[in-house]
């Protein structure tokens, strides 16, 4: 559908037990069969540790891009109150343009 209608196609899925205690999914830990990771051209994760909750962070991981880096993450702060996501401050200084380029890409 996305090469058809030239949008980007959005699913969602949800990581398998043994993703439940891991720091930083990857493709083993996501619930859904194989068969979606090897068709997806980007899977990025969004995830987050005791420590990360009490900060008020969460992560945005690349598990897989076709069209640049991988396993690269991203610390990014959340308010709760709002559930509005902003760049963390100390992930500001080194964001990666890459990553940013590609995922700009991806919307085009």
């Amino acid at each position: 559908m996305s090469y058809i209608f030239n949008c980007p196609f959005i699913s969602a899925t949800q990581l398998n037990r043994s993703g439940f205690d891991v720091s930083n999914p990857d493709l083993n830990t996501i619930s859904e069969s194989i068969g979606l990771a090897a068709t997806a051209d980007v899977i990025a994760s969004i995830f987050q540790n005791e420590e990360d909750r009490e900060l008020e962070i969460i992560r945005m991981g690349m598990m897989k891009n076709r069209f640049g880096p991988r396993g690269t993450t991203t610390a990014m702060a959340i308010d709760y109150s709002t559930l509005t996501i902003t760049q963390a401050e100390q992930e500001q200084a080194s964001l990666d343009t890459e990553m940013l380029s590609t995922l700009s890409m991806l919307g085009s």
